[in-house]
């Protein structure tokens, strides 16, 4: 009724999709919303479909606190209808800005779970330049012992990569669905796959979104925009804030290179011309083996290996610009899946790599030994800064627990005691409780920032 569709700061809206098709029996109708079901084995063979779509969105109107129905008649047709309540927004907490300004995350605590080194970096500086502040896990596993660690409030999102080892974006989301202490914490799926069933197995485990992998910058900030604020909108994300954006003109001269697309690369990291060339040499020093990897996966028939090696090779060349390299690796992917030609996609990975390198040697010859200018200073007081580190130091030698909380209170302080791209590798280290290892890390940091 009309009356009951209305509340003190909400109101009940009511959706129907009606159509004159088949129609069903009520047998058929009640088994509708089962994933991977049909009404029978002759409308699937008729129709197609996976069956999974009415499923997934069975799963969002219920995560939603509504419900969906159906009602049909063999040879009439269908009515499919859901109902969900609605807040009330102020619409001044709502972004003022236009649609074309640079999105801003100021205020917001994300979670990024992603294995890769070059793109958790790509990910963490986008993130952290529009104002977010991000701790990083090398995979499901680390996000839900950190996740564990917070309080529930503490993250407002979770970016989670699918493909990782021990446990992936898949398996840890079903975890947190699973746990009403995360009832409304968004997850949001980071992917090198655009696949329809990929996106699909997504919403089902209860993810609300998609980004596909090479990130673009401004498709990363407004999705995140879209799902995650902080408590008090009036300080938080959409806030006007002036947004950190490079010059337009480069300081640098890119040489166009065989095999390799700057102009895309810079792209990948908005502008940002050192972390680029870190990247750069990043992949230099530790991907040029992956044709090699990927060889030896295939030879031992470690399918698994093969098939994560193939698909991080894919998706860092994708960031940095390396498209053709990209290409191949995707070509090999396919051709492991579709059981096609594999040797022939393998040598032509190993080609392009061979490309890829030669192109970065050269580049970063140009570029290592040219002098910089100086930076501005950071807007961190280093003074405590260091004193943060000293107590996060004290933690790390005693072994105490208390450090993984302590670097989640003062990431963005910590940060600014390593060099760029060098906190990662430090964040990843204690939140997996590796705590010898980062008090080696945070000892030389703290020493270079004395």
């Amino acid at each position: 009724e009309a009356g009951d569709a209305i509340a003190p700061g909400r109101v009940q809206l009511r959706f129907e999709v009606r159509d004159t098709g088949i129609g069903m029996t009520t047998a058929q109708s009640a088994k509708l919303f089962q994933a991977f079901s049909q009404a029978d084995g002759s409308v699937t063979r008729k129709y197609g479909g996976t069956g999974l779509g009415l499923a997934i969105t069975r799963g969002l109107v219920e995560r939603m606190g509504g419900d969906i129905r159906v009602h049909s008649e063999p040879g009439v047709g269908s009515c499919f209808s859901f109902q969900i309540w609605f807040g009330l927004a102020d619409p001044a907490t709502l972004p003022a800005a236009p649609d074309h300004a640079p999105a801003r995350l100021d205020g917001l605590r994300l979670l990024l779970a992603e294995d890769n080194d070059i793109n958790q970096q790509i990910a963490v500086e986008l993130l952290q330049a529009a104002g977010a502040e991000v701790t990083v896990a090398a995979n499901g596993r680390i996000a839900l012992d950190l996740l564990a660690a917070a309080s529930p409030e503490h993250f407002h999102a979770v970016l989670m990569d699918l493909q990782m080892p021990e446990m992936g974006g898949l398996e840890a989301t079903q975890q947190i669905r699973a746990n009403p202490r995360y009832a409304d914490l968004p997850v949001i799926a980071m992917t090198a796959h655009a696949l329809r069933e990929e996106r699909e197995r997504c919403l089902v485990v209860g993810m609300v979104e998609h980004i596909t992998k090479p990130l673009d910058p401004p498709t990363l900030l407004h999705t995140v925009l879209r799902w995650a604020r902080p408590a008090d909108p009036t300080q938080g994300a959409g806030a006007a804030v002036p947004a950190q954006v490079p010059d337009a003109a480069p300081s640098l001269r890119w040489t166009p290179l065989p095999g390799l697309d700057t102009a895309t690369g810079l792209r990948r990291v908005a502008g940002n011309e050192k972390l680029y060339l870190h990247l750069l040499q990043q992949f230099a020093q530790h991907h040029a083996n992956a044709p090699q990897r990927a060889q030896t996966a295939l030879e031992q028939g470690d399918q698994a290996t093969l098939q994560r090696v193939v698909h991080t090779a894919k998706g860092v060349a994708g960031n940095i610009g390396l498209t053709d390299l990209a290409a191949a690796a995707l070509a090999l992917e396919e051709a492991l899946h579709r059981h096609g030609d594999v040797p022939a996609a393998m040598a032509r990975l190993q080609t392009e790599n061979n490309r890829a390198q030669a192109a970065l040697h050269t580049l970063l010859h140009e570029h290592m030994a040219a002098p910089s200018e100086a930076e501005p200073t950071a807007m961190v007081d280093m003074v405590d800064a260091r004193d943060i580190g000293q107590q996060l130091l004290r933690l790390l030698v005693d072994s105490d627990g208390e450090a993984v909380e302590l670097l989640l209170k003062h990431a963005a302080s910590l940060r600014s005691l390593f060099d760029v791209g060098g906190y990662p590798a430090f964040q990843t280290a204690v939140t997996s409780f590796d705590f010898e290892e980062a008090t080696d890390q945070l000892q030389a940091a703290l020493e270079r920032a004395a």
